[in-house]
């Protein structure tokens, strides 16, 4: 693969980089299960002198063909445990892991961002490659670049120390972004699949010359929201997740609601850093498998701050529920316990961990709890999980403060220094650490960091694909009567929301046709794609009544007959619905609000 990304240039191969170079166990010095063949590959050890005096730090990765425990290729994965802090290599000790079957890797630093492309996660028909250097203005031919053994590419460019990095942008599948808490293997190395080496590209700028930095049109793209102090997580390191991780099932977790969960959990229980060896775990349940990197765009969509209070409680509870109270750390298992245990799991948990009896119960609230002023309104929002819709649903709740305590009149806790007992309401109403915001946005780019952000996310995974039978037979013969300008325009309409789901696109789509014909099978779809943001109405009070609140957290409007061309009275309201920016929200008996209008909306009319 070229950097123009011709996938037919000399020496390229099918395929890119796997995503599970940073997993796996084994030991420097330990074949770790390495298979044989009857011909050994050959690495190419002076590949490694580029990084001779530039500071980058080589660790040792597996054999080129080793599998775990399971059967699974690790060959680029780290070996053994502490990779991220252990002693990186000198030249002599690299190349002499090479003369031994091993793969060397690149730890990543906080100046370092490598631009991996996987061309095997491109949709069909599409080169996002290319696509990022057009829409960026750059040529990746400007930065040190090795390619990989199956055809892929790293780019190797300098950042800001402090840049915090999304590593992946929807819009540019099979394209990831690299930084500090990962590596890649190093060039000279073995891909474990095509058996061969990683290359530097020689008519490109080489590492020992310096790095050039990131353009600044890449970082603005790839610059993750920040996240507030009080809101960060990293409560356990990646290894640690690893580790606890391994007293849970996989298998266990095909609901996707409580896999969701679980990975809410994780992922703000390391801020985020436990990636790969959340990744590792869930691809280790067949009915995983081939998702490992629909799974990491999941987690790269979620932000500390919007993960609806789910925490590391949640995991804990997991490991007991496991019989594995044993893996959780001690010196934090007294700090944070989901809502859902009860004072005597507690006990055992904690005494499990090594702890005392004495809980924080202001996180165990946080994690399902928020209170928000907004428009001089207290209200408070609890985090559930609506099972009626498939897949499951995360919703928030709003209670309004009395409803609030009456929910917990007859749940009491003792205070340290006070004798009488109180209600957790009232208790946790008063903490200092009590989590709030001052106002409520939907915000799906994360900009908004100080309010509770109600944006939750897609509810399916991308995932490459056959959908002609919808697209072909469905959107362009039925819906669009055989035009394939009009079905263009759907499927473009239809992409422009899932990718830019924090712009309107100031027009809707309207269907009319006679009943049956597939009209509302489009929109179905579409709802299960929007999940929580999606919502069906169908009468014009729905949609344009002066009672619409429950359109503000709406990314997707799927109005099922609510229309008819005579209601001049809507009229109006329909036309600010769809080019209006901001827009006014009117909750049932409380003031109107004003809010984002990011509403894409699909009429059916028979």
């Amino acid at each position: 693969m070229s950097l123009s990304g011709n996938e037919n240039a000399p020496g390229s191969g099918s395929g890119g980089v796997q995503n599970d170079e940073e997993l796996g166990m084994g030991r420097f010095g330990n074949d770790n299960g390495a298979t044989t063949h009857p011909t050994a590959p050959s690495f190419k050890p002076e590949q490694l002198d580029a990084f001779q005096g530039t500071g980058f730090e080589l660790i040792p990765l597996n054999a080129w063909n080793a599998l775990d425990a399971k059967g699974r290729k690790i060959g680029k994965a780290p070996t053994g445990k502490g990779w991220r802090s252990r002693q990186p290599l000198d030249s002599d000790e690299a190349v002499q892991a090479m003369s031994e079957g091993r793969n060397i890797g690149v730890r990543l630093r906080a100046c370092d961002l490598v631009v991996d492309v996987d061309p095997r996660n491109f949709p069909p028909g599409t080169n996002p490659l290319r696509q990022l250097q057009e829409d960026l203005g750059i040529s990746f031919a400007d930065w040190p670049t090795v390619v990989t053994g199956s055809g892929g590419l790293h780019v190797y460019m300098h950042r800001p120390d402090d840049l915090p990095v999304k590593e992946s942008v929807d819009a540019y599948p099979g394209i990831e972004f690299k930084t500090h808490g990962r590596q890649v293997v190093a060039p000279g190395s073995i891909h474990p699949d095509t058996r061969r080496p990683y290359l530097w590209d020689d008519l490109g700028p080489m590492v020992a010359d310096g790095v050039p930095d990131a353009p600044e049109a890449l970082m603005n793209l790839v610059r993750r929201p920040e996240r507030s102090s009080a809101a960060e997580g990293c409560e356990i390191d990646a290894e640690q997740l690893a580790e606890m991780l391994t007293g849970l099932n996989a298998e266990d977790y095909r609901d996707q609601g409580k896999w969701l969960e679980l990975m809410m959990a994780c992922h703000h229980a390391t801020a985020g850093a436990g990636r790969d060896e959340f990744i590792a775990w869930s691809t280790s349940a067949p009915s995983y498998s081939d998702q490992g990197y629909g799974i990491g765009r999941r987690w790269d969509s979620l932000n500390v701050n919007c993960e609806g209070g789910v925490k590391i409680g949640t995991l804990y509870k997991a490991l007991h529920d496991a019989g594995r109270g044993d893996l959780i750390p001690r010196p934090s298992a007294e700090d944070d316990f989901s809502d859902a245990l009860d004072d005597q799991t507690m006990d055992r948990v904690i005494a499990e961990a090594g702890g005392n009896s004495e809980v924080s119960f202001v996180d165990s609230m946080n994690e399902k709890f928020c209170a928000v002023l907004e428009n001089g309104d207290f209200s408070i929002y609890m985090t559930d999980v609506d099972d009626l819709y498939i897949p499951p649903r995360t919703i928030m709740t709003r209670l309004s403060r009395s409803a609030f305590r009456f929910y917990h009149e007859n749940e009491l806790i003792t205070l340290p220094d006070q004798k009488r007992r109180v209600s957790v309401a009232d208790a946790w109403l008063a903490h200092p650490r009590m989590r709030k915001y001052p106002g409520i946005v939907l915000d799906p780019d994360n900009r908004e960091t100080r309010k509770l952000n109600l944006w939750q996310g897609w509810a399916i995974d991308p995932k490459i694909g056959d959908w002609s039978l919808m697209r072909r037979e469905l959107i362009e013969e039925v819906l669009c009567a055989g035009n394939p300008d009009h079905a263009d325009f759907v499927v473009r309409w239809m992409a422009f929301m899932v990718q830019k789901p924090g712009i309107r696109p100031e027009v809707a789509i309207a269907f009319r046709g006679n009943e049956g014909t597939g009209k509302g099978t489009l929109g179905r779809a579409l709802m299960r794609i929007a999940g929580r943001h999606g919502i069906t109405v169908s009468s014009p009070k729905q949609l344009a009544g002066n009672f619409n609140a429950h359109l503000r957290t709406a990314v997707f409007v799927f109005a099922d007959e609510a229309l008819w061309p005579g209601n001049k009275e809507a009229e109006g309201t329909l036309k600010q619905l769809v080019t209006e920016p901001v827009i006014a929200f009117e909750p049932k008996g409380k003031d109107v609000i004003q809010g984002r209008n990011l509403g894409k909306r699909e009429f059916l009319r028979t």
